[in-house]
């Protein structure tokens, strides 16, 4: 199993979760070998509740006591990456926060915004990590294609990366 591809399966996950709640009908994802974007029509992260993501990483790092399983995955994927960038439309405003290996760089910026709800999370692998394996990402993709008919999952690749 490629832990790269795990990170992005488990990103990919948030949105298919957005649809199931029956937010979400549409999610894009962008792969490269050393990051992924995926981006969704939810109903948008709650970035604009007060300290959530940052919530979630003290979670994992033994600062908080209450546990939260939804939201550890953003957390790890966090905490094992160089860059973490969310950005959500959600209740009237934009908001968007970035991490360096789980750092908040400083508090969430929130602006008006109209228009479509929806979540945006980028990630990029340290140096080390190896490469995402496409084809894997691929096949868990197909099972959430046919186990949820009414999600569209796009995907598009860096030119390395071919059907």
């Amino acid at each position: 199993m490629n832990t790269s591809a795990v990170l992005a399966r488990a990103l990919i996950a948030y949105s298919v979760h957005e649809h199931q709640d029956g937010a979400a009908t549409h999610v894009q994802v962008t792969l490269q070998p050393r990051s992924c974007t995926v981006r969704d029509n939810g109903r948008g992260m709650g970035l604009d509740r007060d300290g959530y993501v940052v919530g979630l990483l003290e979670q994992l790092g033994g600062r908080r006591s209450d546990v939260a399983l939804h939201g550890i995955g953003l957390a790890i994927i966090a905490m094992s990456s160089p860059m973490l960038r969310i950005e959500s439309r959600r209740n009237g405003c934009r908001s968007a926060q970035t991490f360096v290996w789980g750092m908040a760089q400083g508090p969430v910026s929130s602006e008006p915004a109209a228009g479509a709800t929806g979540t945006c999370v980028s990630f990029a692998l340290p140096i080390e990590a190896p490469e995402i394996d496409v084809d894997e990402v691929l096949a868990q993709v197909d099972r959430w294609r046919a186990a949820f008919p009414g999600l569209t999952i796009d995907i598009s690749f860096n030119a390395q990366h071919a059907l």
